[in-house]
């Protein structure tokens, strides 16, 4: 079963690979964040399935649904407002709200002018979740994005601490690679790390993605990934499709 879980997700990225510019190389569908922004007065707003499986627990986000706004030509604002089907193999599915997050994004330092562009993007989550297994709870994300492009080839990392009202802090990063196969389609590659700061434990993850330009103001966006080391010891498996709609 699960060897055809992890087929699958890889043939939704296949797919959308091979399928039909990109604007950025890190955020949706990839959990690394980068440096850019939506232009001003500008929207761009990711909705998606995404689905997470590890043991015998199942989350879907349905919609999950990430809004971006250009509020300037530096700065992004952003919230963030699942909702959750959760079902595990000893009890029953709920569905319920997840937590909301928003967030804002400066850009302090352009690559046109300075080489590299460099963001900070602090976001505060609420404990607002209703679905029962969502846990949590409040939590504020302080990170620092770096970009840099190299013709076809863009990389992004993102390094950050995180506060947890309910738990230890954690120290996240990541860094992800693109590649613009056309002017339509870009994919990437991802590891992103997370580590729990009292046990010293921590989740590493790798996640293959693509951008996929339908028109203008439309791009399906999708990834797949997996843990490749958990403290706990399960695998994870993660997947994200989605579109993203630019106005």
């Amino acid at each position: 079963m699960r060897q055809k879980i992890k087929l699958c997700c890889l043939a939704i990225c296949v797919l959308a690979m091979c399928s039909v510019k990109l604007i950025a190389q890190g955020g949706p569908p990839m959990i690394t964040d980068d440096p850019f922004t939506p232009e001003i007065g500008h929207w761009e707003n990711n909705i998606a399935v995404q689905w997470t499986h590890s043991g015998d627990t199942h989350i879907v986000q349905f919609p999950a649904a990430d809004i971006n706004y250009g509020y300037n030509e530096h700065t992004q604002l952003k919230i963030e407002m699942p909702i959750l089907v959760i079902t595990s193999d000893e009890a029953h599915s709920v569905i319920g709200r997840g937590n909301v997050k928003i967030g804002i994004k400066e850009r302090f330092l352009d690559e046109g002018t300075s080489g590299i562009a460099i963001s900070t993007y602090p976001q505060y989550q609420f404990a607002t979740a209703t679905a029962v297994g969502e846990d949590d709870g409040a939590q504020f994300f302080l990170p620092v994005e770096a970009a840099k492009t190299f013709g076809k080839f863009h990389l992004a990392a993102e390094l950050g601490y995180n506060f947890i009202k309910s738990s230890s802090d954690e120290l996240q990063y990541g860094i992800v690679g693109g590649y613009d196969v056309s002017e339509q389609c870009s994919f990437f590659a991802e590891l992103h790390q997370e580590n729990d700061l009292q046990s010293g434990g921590g989740e590493s993850i790798v996640n293959i993605g693509t951008h996929v330009n339908i028109n203008s103001s439309l791009a399906l966006i999708a990834s797949a990934g997996t843990t490749l080391h958990a403290e706990m010891g399960e695998q994870t498996y993660l997947t994200y499709l989605g579109v993203q709609i630019l106005f």
